[in-house]
């Protein structure tokens, strides 16, 4: 009798498993969509770039390969918009590489973080460190985060947006602009790789403390 229990317990137990592992994949999660997914793409090196052949870059070959395992197909889009924007048109169901501010969460879902991202500002190395009242001149690379996060921290500056991070060195090399606001990785490569105009410039870093995002695979909710 004693052993018929336990293996009538075992049983039982056997079955919530099965019960509840079927719950959990057949309803509470979405089914893999039978059709490809769009995905939105913007020209930002190293993480977005533009080939010749298609779209390429550190977050395209990640989510390409995420998507790859997960049985679920892509079809990258250049939108011509920014990652908001794409959203808010209904021109994508995903975004490779968004950062996940509290606002965006109304209306957009998120992954974990993937990927942790800085900012600095490139300076010209006998400039004076920038703080919350300067209103001069800052070149910065064209995203409308990045005018968003700029607005944050120097709320009286004069914005001057590129289409190239190269060219934001550029202003900065000429003293057209008193400093360049770039992603942390994107600063570190305008200091190895820079221009002719910086041949005779000495140039460095500013780090801003304490402002950094995390920045994870945005989708609409339905696609989540």
């Amino acid at each position: 009798m004693e052993a018929w229990l336990r293996r009538a317990s075992f049983v039982f137990v056997a079955a919530g498993l099965a019960a509840t592992t079927f719950w959990y994949f057949a309803i509470r999660l979405p089914p893999v969509p039978h059709r490809p997914l769009f995905i939105g793409f913007e020209p930002n090196p190293p993480m977005q770039i533009r080939t010749a052949t298609g779209c390429a870059g550190l977050a395209v070959e990640t989510i390409n390969e995420a998507a790859k395992r997960a049985g679920v197909q892509l079809q990258w889009v250049e939108t011509g918009t920014s990652s908001d924007e794409g959203f808010r048109k209904g021109l994508v169901d995903l975004w490779p590489l968004m950062a996940d501010l509290p606002d965006r969460r109304k209306r957009i879902h998120f992954t974990r973080p993937w990927l942790h991202s800085s900012y600095s500002l490139l300076l010209r190395a006998d400039s004076l460190f920038l703080d919350r009242s300067f209103n001069g001149r800052v070149a910065l690379f064209r995203m409308p985060l990045n005018v968003r996060l700029l607005r944050e921290q120097f709320p009286r500056a004069q914005v001057a947006e590129f289409h190239e991070a190269k060219d934001v060195v550029k202003e900065v090399c000429r003293g057209k602009a008193a400093a360049g606001f770039l992603e942390g990785r994107m600063a570190l490569t305008a200091l190895r790789d820079k221009p002719s105009e910086c041949a005779s410039v000495a140039l460095r870093v500013q780090t801003l403390p304490d402002f950094s995002l995390q920045s994870g695979v945005a989708s609409t909710f339905e696609a989540a």
